[in-house]
């Protein structure tokens, strides 16, 4: 292989510039800044249509969900509703259990109380003899009041003008209780026992216990 060396003068060189380092230099930095804005325009664009997709999706769920929450809500209301009325009836069924406690022990007390009235003190007959003599209207009729054993001598003491005036005769019955009475007459009949007297003072609170003797 032959080689040769020949020596190029530069008028031989027609149209030829010399060779400028800086021309490089700036060739390669406008290619690495064409690169750099295309590589910025990218992210930017990317980022862009994140935020969009981002934002039809939050309003795609919003109109998938609005019904799904308003039908949640509606079924949450009606077993609240559910709820509130069945608290409310317990609440109703305790009162009423509570209020008939109450009312059994206040029948209770009144019994212990009247009872314990009418062994201790004699004089209560007296009234009672009275009343029933005044709800016999006959003029002419004799009445007959029939009474415990224990009753018949106070009632003679303390209603001695009374039935005087009435012409009442007393009768002795041991099977009533003390306490009550019977006024019998040819025509009418007034039972105030303390039996019949008890049952028609808890018919007047709805009640119809029978006396039972504490």
């Amino acid at each position: 292989m032959h080689s040769s060396s020949r020596i190029v003068f530069a008028e031989d060189l027609v149209g030829a510039a010399p060779w400028q380092p800086g021309v490089l230099a700036a060739e390669r930095r406008s290619g690495l800044e064409r690169r750099a804005g295309g590589r910025d325009a990218a992210p930017r664009d990317f980022e862009a249509g994140v935020r969009e997709g981002f934002q039809r999706g939050v309003r795609h769920a919003r109109e998938q969900l609005e019904p799904v929450h308003a039908r949640q809500a509606a079924e949450l209301a009606a077993r609240a509703d559910a709820l509130l009325g069945a608290l409310t009836e317990q609440i109703a069924s305790l009162q009423q259990s509570l209020a008939n406690d109450v009312t059994e022990l206040a029948v209770e007390i009144a019994r212990s109380a009247v009872g314990a009235t009418l062994r201790i003190r004699g004089d209560v007959i007296g009234p009672v003899v009275a009343e029933a003599l005044t709800a016999i209207v006959e003029e002419h009729g004799k009445p007959v009041v029939r009474l415990h054993p224990d009753d018949l001598a106070r009632v003679g003491d303390r209603l001695g003008a009374l039935l005087a005036a009435r012409d009442v005769e007393l009768v002795s019955d041991p099977s009533l209780l003390p306490g009550g009475c019977v006024v019998d007459t040819a025509r009418a009949s007034v039972d105030a026992t303390v039996q019949t007297r008890w049952r028609r003072a808890l018919q007047a609170i709805g009640r119809g216990d029978e006396w039972i003797d504490p």
